[in-house]
């Protein structure tokens, strides 16, 4: 694990194999805290997650003229073809479903005119880099030659649209949307009518717990989906809500029966959206739908959020209106490796060799 590396004068790396232990650039990751556009660039997010990554963990910080410039998390292995080894770097999957929860921060004004080359050397020897998920807002998209990274057409992000005044906005929704609503409203007031309810501080620890029980009663436990199966993700998430001030768990009770449940974290002018579960017993009251549509109110109505993120694409956003904003994939070979030019050949000629095909 590499630690502090300084701009001016001689590299300064200090290098531990393995660990999860990020208290040598601590102090560098808060002072950047200001430019996450993430939660999961955060601090907070970061002290909870160190502990829980596996493998070959590179934690880094650049320093520039005694300040910090920027951090980041990567993993390293080593994976054997054609009887070389071959050292990559690659973002930080977590726990069970392997999501990409973690990115590094960036202070562009600082880092001037230094190269992303930087922060892959500063993680260690390597032959490739391959990262993929990355949002808009990354370093690793900033600090980027032109060209180098690519859009991933599977993936993407829904993203909902709350800087307007909610009328206008609730306009701009799909018809067949907005018309379903008023038909689940008037449902659900006919069977009991509903209630919403927010937790925050002391009261979401609760509220996390039901809504991991709503959770597990449907489609995603049955999968291996629920964050109940998840003891990395889900205890990760329990400790989160904890700490973070901007998290809730909004609830959707129709005739006292707990229907539909939201995790929501806010950073930066934005309201993200991780986690959703509904009772498949009322489904037929779309309660999920409708605790959707109060929460898109919510949002318009405060001048402090800007957007809902979603932080996936699903079929149901479309249904929304959502855009979908594109996520990225980054691969760059070391060129001053033997090994990683040789990487760069076989590559392109997989690639002519496809397009040949």
């Amino acid at each position: 694990m590499f630690g502090v590396v300084h701009t001016k004068g001689a590299p300064v790396a200090a290098s531990r194999s393995g660990g999860g232990d990020f208290a040598d650039i601590r102090s560098a990751w808060g002072e950047l805290g200001s430019h996450a556009v993430y939660f999961f660039q955060t601090l907070e997010w970061m002290e909870l997650l160190e502990g829980r990554l596996e493998g070959d963990v590179a934690w880094v910080a650049i320093f520039a003229d005694g300040r910090p410039a920027a951090v980041s998390v990567l993993l390293r292995s080593v994976r054997r073809g054609a009887g070389i080894n071959f050292r990559r770097l690659f973002r930080a999957p977590l726990g069970e479903a392997q999501m990409l929860y973690a990115d590094g921060l960036l202070d562009s004004d600082a880092f001037g005119q230094h190269h992303l080359r930087e922060l892959m050397d500063a993680s260690g020897p390597w032959h490739l880099l391959r990262l993929a998920g990355l949002r808009v807002g990354s370093p690793w998209l900033e600090l980027a030659d032109a060209g180098v990274a690519r859009a991933e057409p599977d993936r993407g992000v829904g993203v909902l649209d709350t800087g307007l005044a909610f009328d206008e906005s609730w306009r701009a929704v799909p018809k067949n949307m907005r018309n379903s609503i008023r038909k689940a409203r008037r449902k659900i007031d006919e069977n009991g009518g509903a209630e919403i309810t927010v937790a925050t501080g002391l009261e979401i620890g609760a509220a996390y717990e039901r809504f991991l029980e709503l959770e597990a009663s449907g489609w995603k436990a049955d999968q291996g989906g629920g964050l109940a199966n998840m003891p990395i993700e889900g205890g990760l998430w329990r400790d989160y809500l904890r700490v973070s001030d901007t998290a809730q768990v909004r609830s959707l009770r129709v005739d006292g029966r707990l229907a539909a449940a939201q995790i929501t974290v806010t950073c930066a002018r934005t309201l993200f959206l991780p986690r959703i579960a509904y009772n498949e017993e009322l489904a037929s009251l779309s309660p999920s739908n409708v605790l959707m549509a109060d929460l898109f109110e919510v949002c318009c109505n405060d001048p402090a959020i800007d957007q809902i993120d979603c932080m996936m694409w699903q079929p149901w956003h479309q249904r929304w209106g959502m855009a979908r904003e594109p996520t990225y994939s980054l691969a760059i070979f070391n060129h001053r490796t033997v090994r990683g030019l040789a990487g760069q050949a076989a590559q392109s000629l997989r690639s002519r060799i496809r397009s040949s095909g």
